[in-house]
């Protein structure tokens, strides 16, 4: 991961939960820098970085996956770094998903607060993707209900901490296997939509290939203000 700041200001910036003595990364102004310190806890696959508000705008990131057994892709596939103002709190769409059997293929969500309480749903359904038709429940090939879940420390950590740093998160994988409806089509579209109302979530899919190892995603677009 790399940070780049292109303001005038130093910012600090905190990638780890504390319960007495928190350690910041700074990052000048006009440098960039590649904080080791940034990691996922466990099966939790994401980490929250703690920025001031004002200093957020001033901040841009990089994050990139690299496969080093075998060297295929020597410069990564880069993952979207999410800001807070990307979370959707509506039904968002993957659409263009290819589906096939000689992938690890999986849809992972994940919900801002680590503090989140239990109970949280999301349904996750798969649409045919015929071109140029438009996405109607007749063409529903599958659906799926997610539960949040949170870091089994969060109790302890959420007791003490404004800020605990692992997000909530769901995820459905191996889908060749998992909702075998979908092998009878090579693309499909992906509706995420809330059943808790007013849940927070950013969502994505990602495919590895068994042979080569390489990661692909396929993220969700912006929203139309």
């Amino acid at each position: 991961m790399a940070i780049y700041n292109s303001g005038p200001d130093f910012v600090q910036f905190r990638p780890a939960a504390c319960l007495f003595e928190c350690l910041f990364g700074i990052v000048y102004p006009g440098t960039t820098v590649n904080p080791s310190t940034i990691r996922a806890h466990g099966h939790f696959h994401g980490s929250l970085l703690f920025v001031r508000a004002e200093h957020a705008a001033q901040l841009h990131y990089s994050l990139r996956v690299l496969e080093l057994s075998r060297k295929v892709q020597p410069y990564g596939t880069e993952l979207p770094v999410v800001r807070e103002s990307d979370f959707r709190t509506s039904a968002t769409y993957l659409v263009n998903v290819p589906i096939d059997g000689t992938s690890r293929q999986t849809v992972r969500i994940y919900h801002p607060n680590p503090c989140a309480p239990p109970g949280i749903e999301l349904d996750v359904r798969f649409y045919q993707s015929p071109g140029g038709d438009s996405i109607r429940e007749r063409d529903l090939i599958a659906q799926k209900r997610l539960r949040i879940i949170t870091d089994p420390n969060s109790d302890i950590f959420c007791a003490h901490l404004p800020s605990f740093n692992v997000p909530g998160f769901a995820q459905l994988d191996d889908l060749y296997v998992n909702v075998p409806e979908l092998r009878a089509f090579s693309r499909v579209t992906i509706e995420v939509a809330p059943v808790t109302p007013g849940t927070k979530f950013w969502t994505y899919f990602q495919t590895i290939s068994n042979d080569t190892q390489v990661l692909s995603v396929v993220t969700p677009q912006d929203e139309v203000n």
